[in-house]
């Protein structure tokens, strides 16, 4: 089945903000909950290692995703102290002031919306952007791994399991536990509870915006496409599969390269 790129409602810039946050906040609560990241750790630390970074610029970041956790993670398995910034073109000033708090510093926000295709210079670090991926156009995504390339920064993009098919069902299965899970994401809200039990708005766009997720992931051979089309790309190391994520039947698409 061949990639669709159709719309996410919370990628319109007239999406209201409450329903955006929902949206993100809901998906870091779910990827700290189930440390849906964790396979990526020893991939990604070789990456790290390799470059000798340990400064991250997180793109695309939304709530933060699995930051929280994986900042751990990456101390207790392969001993990598890290320091993130996550940024977003329409950044979550709450959920990044929260992760500030419980990162003791470790994670912090850029304040100021950051286009993932054309990132300042003064921005440093290794470039990692999580479930974000599949939101760009393929002129996007190419403009993305094209200047993280230009200005030889790592990079690594980790989005859902390819199998589009498989990942409808998961949705379809998943979507009637939404409805337990959203009292419990942080911060709590009485409006999200609202537009979720009373006019359930939140949930529908949720649902909405994952079928269209499974519809736009990059499979490994639109990835490794990709990458053929990098200008520069003959000057870093590619490494492009899906991680099985333990227990679950699905895995985590990834692309990363690191400058040779």
């Amino acid at each position: 089945m061949a990639r669709i790129h159709f719309f996410e409602i919370a990628d319109l810039p007239w999406c209201p903000q409450f329903i955006r946050d929902g949206i993100t906040d809901t998906l870091q609560f779910l990827a700290e909950a189930g440390d849906g990241f964790a396979p990526m750790v020893p991939l990604l630390a070789e990456a790290l290692n390799r470059t000798g970074c340990t400064e991250i610029l997180d793109l695309g970041s939304g709530a933060g995703g699995g930051w929280l956790s994986l900042v751990k993670q990456f101390r207790e398995q392969a001993d990598l102290e890290l320091h993130v910034r996550l940024s977003d073109l329409y950044p979550n000033h709450r959920a990044f002031a929260r992760l500030a708090r419980e990162s003791d510093g470790r994670i912090q926000g850029l304040e100021t919306p950051l286009d993932a295709t054309k990132v300042a210079p003064e921005q440093k670090g290794f470039r990692t952007m999580f479930n974000g991926f599949h939101h760009l156009q393929p002129t996007q995504a190419r403009a993305l791994l094209a200047d993280a390339v230009a200005q030889k920064r790592g990079v690594a993009v980790v989005d859902g399991d390819p199998n589009r098919l498989l990942g409808m069902v998961f949705m379809l299965v998943f979507m009637p536990l939404m409805f337990l899970v959203i009292p419990f994401v942080k911060p709590f809200s009485w409006k999200r509870l609202f537009f979720t039990y009373i006019l359930p708005l939140l949930p529908l766009a949720i649902f909405f915006d994952g079928i269209v997720s499974v519809l736009r992931v990059y499979s490994p051979r639109e990835l490794n496409a990709l990458v053929k089309t990098v200008p520069g790309r003959q000057d870093y190391a590619w490494r492009v599969g899906v991680a099985p994520i333990p227990k679950s039947p699905l895995g985590l698409s990834y692309l990363i390269g690191t400058p040779k």
